[in-house]
């Protein structure tokens, strides 16, 4: 059995904010499926109430330049609660500038929900046994 940080594989309450809808049914699966506790949020505003009543380890979100809100999302959210960790997706070919979106509050951006599974924060949860955890 290999042996795991703790922190790395514990269960993660995950909130996952991509309005564009197509990613997020998958990822949300995958995620539930590998242990992971996952709520969606379907608007900004949404997530700034969300937040605000729950803490996230992790927040996932979609970049879109045209939403103000959603820039500075990350942003107000790291005031609120400095450890969550946000991870940005982007559209593979954008052309957005990784070091700008950091400087927002988001620590990891990754080209599309494939890119994503791969981060060491989203990692199956491995019980005793080494068995993935199924959702409780």
């Amino acid at each position: 059995m290999t042996i795991q940080d703790p922190v790395a594989s514990r269960k993660k309450t995950v909130l996952l904010f991509l309005p564009g809808g197509t990613e997020r049914w998958p990822l949300e699966e995958e995620l539930t499926t590998r242990g992971h506790r996952v709520t969606s949020a379907f608007s900004a505003e949404d997530v700034l109430l969300m937040t605000s009543y729950i803490k996230y380890d992790l927040i996932v979100t979609e970049i879109d330049v045209r939403d103000e809100l959603g820039l500075s999302l990350p942003r107000t959210i790291k005031k609120k609660s400095p450890g969550t960790v946000i991870l940005g997706l982007i559209s593979p070919g954008s052309t957005l500038n990784i070091e700008k979106l950091q400087s927002l509050g988001i620590e990891e951006v990754f080209l599309g929900p494939e890119d994503l599974l791969k981060s060491p924060l989203l990692t199956p949860i491995i019980d005793e046994e080494g068995q993935t955890s199924q959702a409780e």
